[in-house]
């Protein structure tokens, strides 16, 4: 845009030459370092013409052998880069992206694939309850969420038990996952671990071990058995599998007689050992001194490091019994409802404080024979049992009650220490072969001094109709009921199938008809692992997504599956592909061999057809030319410069945080970047589209200081300007926007001190001996570093505006021409006001400022016509055939400026003082911008 046609526009921070026969060196800009050493440590030298290495042979040069490299690495990359686009297509997949297709599912490394793969003709690995075929069955209603209104879609409960042995040597904990498919092609998942009771997970992986009994006891032990919680005690627990009748029927035995809490009864004698071989079909113990004692274990015979009771004692006591395996344990707690069990040994259980309470009856009956007259005889039996009230006196409640004394509580009630709540737990369980046993064991907590016996049970049978209430933890509250609880069914312990799950699902598996349901157990460090899960925003599942179809084994480590007619009646599963006479699917259609999946895929395709064809346009354009060596200049040969017309860097501030402290840093870079006995003019350029007045004072301060650079020491006037402004960038280099920029009031001293040259001046006289010429040499240096400095530090980031439309243009030419080639210029072109309602546009229009120029101008005229500028109005005829009309700013913004400048330079260099007189004055110049928030380096040239 109004460029002249001699020179080419780039980028900021970089060259360009209209020709390319040219090369200088290394045109990077650097903001640091120099990007050769040149040896000395001035930090301004630049390597200039080296040594003449011309007998050197041709083959043996380093452009030669760079050159022979380069075609055996290009020769190399033909070779390599096809086989590397065919590796692509024919190297394995990465695992984590198998199956990208669908939603994140965990999966399992190759090497465990094969567990679910080991029992193919055994029973199911999980086995599942029927797809049910009836309409009563299923339910309708989950479709209404997702669509509000209902459909065919249903789904039902589905019942899993865990049955696959060889899991157990692999994983420890599972979760259940059920997927859904009507073809057997897709699938997608119906429930998962979210939709299981009473555990998320499969607690056992077999039958046998999946079933226990568990019974837990009651909260405090009977009040005779307090004895046991200061002395060494072994506690048993003695299944049997027959009723308490046929245990009393034994030998008399009253362990279903209620007893009362306190007094009454007979006084219990306790078990023999030979009552426990006669009684018990299965027994495990623990042994110790109980309530957090610090006892050792070594003084208990027969008692383990682990506080269990001996084995070989225990099988003493029930010798051929191998019925299963029975535990005790302690509750932490007697006062939740839920049992959590210590994992210390006995010595470190905690003991509790109970507390028999009297019934209300009984109570109220006390207080009123307290206010009997004197000499009145109680009834009897009021302290070991309260036979009944006494005649003529009402048994309801007294206004009076409130008033006796708050120790009639405590009359009322016996407190004692008790063992802890115990949870008996029978695993391996297996009914003895007698026909006379019931469907679920009963278990007895009996406890001893010694292994020799007796063995008294701790828990008695519940008497509601004692005057006294069951014992219970003193923190609870008193009951206020006691229920009829039979002793039978309080010492029965519950089945526990710990590898059986029911599902609940809420989504849909499906419409009504044929149906496969498989049952997947995923492996919980699969699902746990984060990686597993990189596409999903839970990292779980979502229900109703879609599932890769089989096999899969490469997910699950146990796998089952369901095949029939949902929710309709039909005659059998014939007609159902993969389906089994018995209602499971066949399991080599859900498990087999994980075939290895090939990046054979069409996005893949389509990458290496584009790779092929770049690389095959690359050949085209780089084998030709690969053998004809590249031409360029090792090191700077200031030959070069004579082959320009001259080397224009143009430096643009236009505001904002471009003010004095910027530019000036900005012009010492570009004044440094003077190239070493450079034969062509070194123009530098200040275009200052910001059209302010302080920024040209500013501008001719620093063309003092150039200007006063003295000449001495046998050095040229152009080396000490190179020497002193190299040192000058080093110190303003580090400077940032936020100590010299548009936000800052007043500079900070330090940094005044390094912008205006007087560190630089300092350390120049010190470390490069420029003080042996004495302080006379320096004066006039001195007073114009002065100068600028005390510009600098007056009205900072304060401007005036200059005369809107008018050019604003200053040369600076060296007190000596041929000193250097140094030349120095700023420009401001006309900056009029405009209405910010006009479109800015590159042609005159009304709102535009504009000058006339004549069909017969020449390029000398130019700057003097723009001085005779207007603003185009309406209503002002202003026709002129002989004259042209030319937008005042014809580009708006630092391009604009750039096009002004280059407009300029090519004038100014027309004049007969800057002409050479020879072909140099025809030969093409080097245009570099130097962004006025950075700096050129002395090297970068």
């Amino acid at each position: 845009r109004g460029a002249s046609p001699k020179h080419n526009h780039t980028s900021r921070g970089a060259v360009n030459m209209s020709r390319p026969i040219l090369n200088s060196a290394d045109a990077t800009s650097s903001a640091m370092d120099s990007d050769e050493d040149t040896g000395t440590d001035s930090g301004y030298g630049s390597s200039v013409k080296g040594p003449d290495t011309r007998w050197v042979p041709v083959c043996c040069t380093a452009g030669c052998l760079c050159h022979v490299c380069y075609i055996v690495l290009f020769m190399t990359y033909m070779v390599v880069f096809p086989l590397w686009c065919k590796w692509l297509l024919t190297a394995p997949m990465p695992f984590t992206y198998w199956g990208e297709e669908y939603p994140d599912f965990p999966r399992m490394p190759l090497m465990y694939t094969g567990i679910s793969q080991t029992e193919h003709e055994t029973a199911p690995q999980i086995e599942i309850s029927p797809i049910p075929q009836v309409q009563s069955s299923c339910n309708y209603t989950c479709a209404s969420d997702l669509r509000g209104y209902r459909t065919s879609e249903m789904n039902f409960d589905i019942a899993l038990r865990m049955n696959s042995p060889n899991l157990s040597n692999y994983s420890h904990t599972t979760y259940p996952v059920i997927l859904t498919s009507e073809d057997f092609e897709h699938w997608m998942l119906a429930a998962d671990r979210r939709d299981a009771s009473p555990q998320v997970f499969f607690d056992q992986v077999t039958s046998e071990s999946g079933h226990m009994y568990a019974s837990v006891q009651d909260r405090c032990t009977k009040p005779k058995a307090s004895t046991f919680t200061d002395h060494k005690a072994y506690v048993i627990a003695c299944v049997s599998w027959r009723s308490l009748k046929d245990l009393e029927d034994l030998d008399g035995d009253d362990s279903a007689v209620p007893v009362p809490p306190i007094g009454g009864g007979e006084e219990d004698s306790g078990w023999t050992n030979e009552d426990i071989a006669a009684k018990c079909d299965v027994i495990g113990g623990v042994c110790g001194w109980p309530c957090n004692s610090d006892m050792p274990f070594i003084s208990i015979p027969g008692c383990t490091a682990s506080g269990h009771i001996d084995q070989a004692m225990l099988d003493a006591l029930l010798p051929e019994k191998p019925l299963g395996n029975v535990t005790v344990q302690a509750c932490t707690s007697p006062d939740t409802e839920e049992c959590v069990t210590s994992v210390q040994p006995m010595s470190q259980w905690p003991c509790h404080e109970c507390v028999v309470r009297e019934r209300d009856e009984r109570r109220r009956l006390r207080r009123r024979l307290r206010r009997l007259a004197p000499g009145l005889t109680p009834p009897a039996g009021l302290g070991g049992g309260l036979p009944g009230a006494l005649p003529g006196m009402s048994l309801d409640d007294d206004e009076d009650a409130d008033e006796d004394e708050e120790d009639d509580e405590e009359e009322g009630e016996v407190k004692y220490r008790s063992l802890p709540r115990f949870l008996a737990k029978y695993t391996n369980a297996v009914p003895p072969k007698d026909m006379d046993i019931v469907s679920s064991p009963k278990v007895h907590i009996l406890a001893a001094h010694s292994m020799e016996g007796p063995w008294m049970k701790l828990y008695d049978p519940i008497d509601p109709e004692s005057d006294y209430l069951p014992p219970t933890p003193a923190t609870m509250p008193a009951q206020k009921d006691t229920y009829k609880t039979s002793e039978e069914e309080v010492r029965s312990m519950s089945l526990l199938a710990s590898n059986k799950l029911t599902l609940s699902p809420q989504s849909c598996f499906g419409k009504r008809g044929p149906m496969y349901i498989v049952a997947c157990a995923v492996n919980q460090s699969a699902y746990d692992d984060g990686s597993q899960w990189q596409n999903s925003k839970d990292k779980r599942f979502s229900p109703g997504q879609k599932v890769m179809p089989p096999p899969f084994n490469d997910r699950c480590v146990a796998v089952a599956g369901r095949c029939g007619h949902a929710c309709e009646p039909h005659s059998g599963n014939h007609t159902i592909p993969h389906c089994l006479p018995n209602g499971y699917i066949n399991i080599s259609a859900l498990v087999g061999d994980i075939p290895i999946k090939y990046n054979r895929v069409t996005p893949v395709f389509a990458f290496v057809y584009v790779l092929l064809f770049g690389f095959a346009v690359k050949m085209v354009m780089l084998c030709p030319g690969i053998f004809s060596p590249y031409r360029h200049c090792a090191y700077y040969d200031p030959e070069l410069t004579r082959e320009l017309k001259y080397i224009l860097v143009v430096g643009v501030t236009g505001g904002g945080d471009e003010g004095k402290g910027t530019m000036v840093r900005n012009t010492i870079g570009m004044v440094s970047g003077l190239p070493p006995l450079c034969r062509c003019k070194f123009v530098v350029a200040n275009n200052e589209e910001g059209h302010r007045l302080e920024m040209l004072t500013c501008w001719e301060k620093f063309c003092n200081v150039i200007a006063s650079i003295p000449n001495f020491g046998g050095l040229t006037y152009e080396e000490n300007l190179r020497q002193f402004t190299a040192l000058w960038c080093e110190e303003t280099k580090t400077m940032r926007l936020d100590s010299v920029g548009g936000k800052v009031k007043n500079l900070d001293p330090s940094i005044l001190a390094r912008l205006c040259g007087k560190t630089t001046l300092a350390k120049i006289k010190k470390e490069d001996n420029w003080s042996k010429f004495g302080a006379q040499a320096f004066g006039k240096l001195e007073a114009a570093i002065t100068a600028l400095e005390q510009d600098l530090a007056t009205d900072y980031n304060k401007f005036t505006p200059m005369i809107p439309h008018r050019d604003y243009v200053k040369d600076w030419v060296p007190p000596d021409p041929n000193s250097t080639s140094l030349r120095m210029h700023f420009t401001s072109r006309a900056k009029p006001k405009e209405d910010a309602r006009n479109i800015m546009v590159q042609h005159v229009a009304v709102g535009t400022w504009y000058y006339k120029v004549p069909m017969n101008a020449t390029p000398s005229q130019w700057l003097s016509l723009r001085k005779n500028c207007q603003e185009m109005v309406y209503a002002q005829h202003d026709e002129d055939d002989g004259l042209v009309k030319v937008p005042l700013r014809s580009s708006h913004g630092k391009a604009g400026g750039l096009n002004f400048v280059d407009n300029y330079i090519t004038l100014a260099y027309e004049r007969p003082e800057n002409r050479y007189g020879s072909e140099q004055d025809e030969a093409p110049s080097l245009y570099a911008i130097a962004d006025a928030r950075h700096q050129f380096q002395p090297d970068f040239f």
